[in-house]
């Protein structure tokens, strides 16, 4: 028998309580759309790659916001426990009608997973994630490049008895490493949304995602609406 409450505590405490959201009404806010696609193929019975292909709308989903193109590897370092990962995310930012350029930036990403079900049907995680984002020249609208993070999300994830759904929540901070005006929590990120297994080989993924700005000069509050397809190959 599992000792539910022992082995909840700390992924419920890393995805509602690890950071509560600051004051999502008192700054300035967006409704935006997360369209994406991705491919998964298993190289060994504990190494897989990914590609994945994503676009994003803004200003309240009336106007293209980026492009992204992705590809990563993840391999099982102890089976059912943790997983390390390494990636790649090639991403063009839309800057608008007026302006109408793209900026591009190449974001390069390193994770440890740790995860592990209690029972049949729930799933903790704990990832640290660090990302290295460098940003095109061209245009410098930027105050350092590249830019780094160390990213700690928790999560829960529950098979529903009798569906092919999963429901899943999570909360995720961001802290800079290298920002020459002082390192801070830039933003927490909560999710929670539903995956629907088609069939062992199609998911699709519907999600609301909230990111909350923090300690930056002109602090945005994103509200979006994910929509994903994965298809394991």
């Amino acid at each position: 028998m599992v000792n539910f409450k022992r082995h909840i505590l700390l992924p419920l405490l890393l995805a509602t309580g690890l950071c509560a959201p600051s004051n999502l009404m008192a700054d300035d806010q967006d409704f935006a759309t997360d369209l994406s696609l991705g491919i998964k193929k298993d190289l060994t019975k504990r190494l897989d790659f990914s590609l994945g292909a994503g676009a994003r709308l803004k200003n309240n989903s009336s106007e293209l916001d980026r492009f992204s193109a992705e590809g990563g590897f993840s391999v099982a370092a102890i089976k059912k426990w943790v997983d390390l990962d390494a990636g790649y995310v090639f991403i063009a930012d839309w800057n608008g009608p007026e302006d109408e350029y793209y900026s591009y930036r190449h974001r390069y990403n390193i994770g440890l997973d740790l995860y592990h079900k209690l029972g049949k049907r729930l799933t903790w995680d704990v990832r640290c994630k660090w990302q290295s984002s460098y940003r095109s020249e061209k245009m410098k609208t930027y105050k350092w490049d590249p830019k780094d993070y160390i990213r700690v999300r928790g999560g829960l994830d529950y098979k529903i008895k009798g569906l092919p759904l999963n429901a899943y929540a999570s909360a995720e901070a961001f802290c800079s490493t290298n920002n020459p005006d002082g390192n801070d929590l830039d933003n927490m990120r909560y999710n929670l949304g539903v995956k629907y297994h088609l069939n062992k080989k199609n998911t699709f993924d519907l999600g609301f995602q909230v990111d909350d700005e923090m300690h930056v000069s002109k602090p945005k509050d994103r509200f979006m609406l994910c929509v994903g397809y994965k298809f394991k190959l």
